[in-house]
């Protein structure tokens, strides 16, 4: 299953970027044995909405139905994972148009989130902020957390 990971910028004027990224499997780093991140395709808008993102989505959903050449790199399974904010116009149109897709999201923006929340609207201290944020996204905070799961069988 691949990944694409997809994110709006802001403050460009009246316009917005949407760029979506993914690994190129194609190549392989030597310093990390990881496979490099890559530029896909860029939606430039004028307008966050499910409509502007759902045409955008659909046209690569529609390019990458039809046969392409083996020098293409941007290799979408309908069966991949993508990676974004929260924002409700542009996954809803990105599921629209790739309906067996899953999301995951982002930690960073997960991150982001929490710290904007526990500031700005709990008010929360700045040494528990600190404490929180470490308990969820440290190296051994909930989102590093490997979980096991053992079932026991209890026969009767």
């Amino acid at each position: 299953m691949g990944r694409l990971g997809i994110d709006r910028t802001f403050n460009l004027g009246p316009f917005f970027v949407t760029t979506l990224v993914y690994k190129n499997h194609r190549l392989i780093k030597k310093e990390t044995k990881d496979h490099p991140l890559f530029l896909g395709p860029i939606f430039l808008h004028q307008d966050s909405s499910y409509r502007s993102y759902r045409r955008f989505f659909y046209y690569i959903s529609a390019a990458l139905d039809t046969p392409v050449g083996v020098d293409v790199d941007l290799r979408i399974s309908p069966l991949m994972e993508f990676g974004s904010d929260d924002e409700k116009a542009l996954t809803k149109a990105f599921e629209a148009s790739f309906p067996l897709s899953e999301r995951v999201l982002c930690t960073k923006h997960l991150k982001d989130n929490l710290k904007h929340y526990m500031t700005d609207v709990a008010a929360v201290k700045p040494d528990d902020r600190v404490i929180i944020s470490e308990m969820i996204f440290g190296e051994k905070g909930l989102v590093n957390i490997k979980v096991r799961f053992i079932v026991t069988i209890i026969t009767l």
